[in-house]
């Protein structure tokens, strides 16, 4: 995972994911937490991105939160040693790909949105889908909301 092709809001997003595994003691950060802090993100960017994509995001939040509750916890020594899963590590690598073939400099939240609903082998797109989103709708979405702007700064988003 490259950090420095990663927009401020992408890296600050990834802070935040990190803050939440910790607080829920996890072992390990995925991209349920990711996903749920973009969709708790107070810009509202990517919850606004999945309504404009038709998607259920109350229905997407439930989930996240569901699947986060059950994610397996680590008390005591081995507390806060967070290690980066390889579904995450995959996802953000995948978004990147997705961003230079839209002509992307920087990797944007709606690139991770995408590459999470594109990996079929997560469990994360399978919750993106049953609230409703399809890549086609989501890459309408975005080309919608971006109106031919790329992510060429890294405040670009």
């Amino acid at each position: 995972m490259n950090i420095e092709r990663l927009s401020e809001k992408t890296k600050g997003l990834l802070q935040a994911s990190q803050t939440l595994a910790n607080r829920y003691s996890n072992p390990s950060l995925e991209p349920e937490h990711l996903l749920k802090v973009m969709l708790d993100e107070e810009s509202y960017v990517v919850e606004n991105l999945i309504l404009a994509a038709g998607g259920n995001s109350q229905k997407l939040r439930q989930d996240i939160e569901t699947a986060i509750a059950k994610f397996p916890t680590v008390e005591g020594p081995g507390a806060g040693q967070l290690v980066l899963s390889g579904s995450l590590s995959r996802i953000v690598d995948n978004a990147l790909n997705l961003a230079e073939k839209a002509g992307d400099k920087y990797v944007t939240a709606e690139r991770i949105l995408q590459a999470m609903l594109l990996g079929k082998d997560y469990p994360v797109s399978g919750f993106l889908k049953a609230a409703g989103l399809t890549d086609k709708s989501l890459n309408e979405a975005i080309n919608q909301v971006r109106k031919g702007r790329t992510a060429d700064t890294p405040t670009s988003e």
